[in-house]
């Protein structure tokens, strides 16, 4: 269907105003498994099953500890134990997570298909210490023949990311560093409950670039409760002076029933800036951003050429499988999304029981149908959709399978249609999450109605 066939309705009065709190990353969304329904999964997953020729998946490897918790972190999963061998305690959790991999890479499905990236994610995934992380990255090469320039990022801390540490790291196989920074401001960091100060953060950006990984990509945060936009600025000349590859910049958001929230309701703590206020900050970061030959790969994400995230590119981009190892790691496989439990301890007492498929939350099967709205969900991340590769992946031009929401989007000011793309408007960058909600299956919205 070309644009002109659209019938393009006549922009009245907007109709957005809020979407529900959802994290779009995960769909089709999950639920709890009942504890007396919960069974292995493996059939369900097909993974006796061969995979398609030239099919590509990626690893996520969860290390569900932190040794503080920041003041509106979503991903918190544990502290770190205060008592016994701290090493001993890592090793363990390293042997599981490794007994965990080798099951599924022997599986028909995983080792008949290639590992585009991995990633060492949290909780603190620098908590590992350099000969654990290359351990898992050895044992990775053996069952799956890594190719050698394969992405293995390992995300962290600036307190543990001295010289010494990233060399090691490094030398263990690590080829990509995000690093937690946050802030070059102090007062910012201690507004949010970090763990590290300033000082630490530069000179962990600084460690990094000078070990040479292909990669250094740090975490910058804004809408953060009384900072303002010249501390926002400063940050963000600060992290392109460093000549990093890439700057992912997050607007900070207050979780219900978090200290934070709690210190915002007292008065301790300002209001941040309103949504409009900080969306205008986007869009002057993503112009500096531009002028310093950074590119977007999904909003608010910037790297330079050919430093793009090919874990974010592969698994939502392209939408392939995922295998999430650790506890409090999701996986998508064969349609299925689901979630390893957050404790450590349920994690690793079920590997140890020899169960290596382990859930508490599980989704439906995802029909071809979600997969299509997964597929444009994922898309406009990076505020594009391919048209010609949606239509490699399904055999459809996206206009003919969603006519009336593009229609919808289009009238309303929120997207460019072209021959070849589909593009979010600065308005609907601005609106992004409601665009989302627009292909969110409607017997999913019901479980978020409320």
């Amino acid at each position: 269907m070309s644009r002109d066939k659209l019938h393009v309705r006549t922009r009245s009065i907007f109709p957005y105003r809020r979407s529900p709190s959802i994290n779009f990353f995960q769909y089709p969304p999950m639920s709890y498994i009942p504890k007396n329904r919960a069974s292995s999964l493996e059939e369900k997953l097909a993974l006796t099953e061969q995979a398609a020729e030239g099919s590509i998946f990626t690893i996520f490897i969860s290390i569900p500890y932190c040794k503080s918790r920041c003041r509106s972190c979503p991903y918190f999963k544990g502290l770190f134990p205060t008592k016994g061998d701290v090493h001993l305690t890592l090793d363990n959790y390293v042997d599981c997570l490794i007994l965990q991999m080798q099951r599924y890479c022997k599986t028909l499905r995983f080792s008949t298909a290639r590992c585009g990236a991995v990633y060492f994610g949290g909780g603190t995934a620098s908590l590992l210490a350099p000969n654990q992380i290359a351990r898992i990255v050895k044992n990775l090469k053996e069952a799956l023949h890594l190719e050698r320039n394969t992405e293995i990022t390992l995300e962290g801390n600036p307190c543990q990311f001295t010289l010494e540490y990233l060399q090691e790291a490094k030398r263990g196989g690590i080829n990509r560093i995000s690093i937690g920074y946050q802030s070059s401001d102090d007062v910012v960091l201690r507004t949010i409950g970090c763990a590290h100060n300033a000082s630490e953060a530069v000179r962990a950006a600084n460690n990094a670039v000078k070990v040479g990984f292909e990669t250094v990509n740090i975490d910058l945060l804004y809408r953060i409760p009384g900072q303002t936009y010249a501390q926002w600025k400063l940050d963000l000349h600060k992290a392109i002076r460093f000549g990093l590859s890439g700057i992912s910049t997050y607007e900070y958001i207050i979780y219900p029933g978090t200290a934070m929230e709690k210190l915002v309701a007292k008065g301790i703590l300002p209001h941040p800036i309103s949504k409009d206020t900080a969306h205008q900050w986007y869009l002057r970061t993503r112009g500096l951003m531009r002028e310093n030959g950074y590119e977007e790969d999904r909003k608010g994400g910037f790297s330079k050429p050919g430093h793009t995230q090919m874990y974010g590119a592969l698994s939502y981009d392209q939408g392939c499988e995922i295998i999430g190892l650790g506890a409090g790691a999701y996986s998508f496989i064969s349609g299925y999304q689901f979630q390893v439990p957050n404790d450590p301890d349920v994690f690793k007492k079920q590997i140890h029981k020899g169960r290596y498929v382990v859930a508490d939350r599980l989704s439906v099967q995802a029909t071809k149908r979600n997969l299509m709205e997964r597929f444009v969900i994922f898309s406009l991340f990076s505020a594009e959709l391919n048209r010609l590769r949606f239509c490699e992946r399904f055999g459809q031009d996206p206009l003919i399978v969603f006519p009336d929401v593009f229609c919808k989007l289009e009238g309303n000011g929120l997207i460019e249609i072209s021959p070849h793309e589909i593009r979010l408007t600065d308005l609907g960058i601005r609106w992004r999450s409601n665009v989302f909600y627009e292909f969110y299956a409607e017997e999913f919205k019901v479980s978020h109605s409320s």
